[in-house]
């Protein structure tokens, strides 16, 4: 079985205080990394973090991960990320490998977070067969 790539996100700077857990949503939230809004009632990660030093609590972050972006970090992102840079970074390391991407690493997806890969794949064919065509 092929392994997924790991999506390295070097330059980030860790937290000084880092906390995340599942949480179900109380009223509308926005994921932080596909801006899709999280409906009440749905289960996300929330994360509290605080990366500038001295430690405080008006200094703590608060960002939330939906279950399908959250597929997508889990899968692909084994040494950090930057929170909202996610999709950004994945659609680079699919051009970077010219849109071949391991079946192992669509398996673990939601089925959303998968149909948004595998359109990111597909849009990135159609360029590299246009180019062909201009050869």
């Amino acid at each position: 079985m092929e392994s997924c790539a790991c999506i390295f996100a070097g330059g980030y700077q860790e937290a000084h205080f880092y906390e995340d857990k599942i949480v179900r949503s109380t009223k509308p939230r926005r994921c932080v990394e596909c801006n899709v809004e999280i409906p009440p009632g749905e289960k996300h990660e929330l994360v509290r973090a605080v990366w500038d030093p001295p430690f405080s609590f008006d200094k703590i972050k608060r960002m939330r991960t939906c279950k399908d972006c959250l597929s997508v970090r889990n899968q692909f992102f084994c040494n950090g990320w930057i929170f909202g840079e996610m999709w950004d970074m994945v659609s680079c390391h699919i051009d970077e490998m010219d849109g071949q991407i391991a079946s192992s690493c669509l398996v673990g997806l939601t089925p959303k977070a998968r149909a948004d890969i595998c359109d990111i794949i597909e849009e990135l064919w159609k360029e590299l067969d246009e180019l062909e065509k201009e050869d």
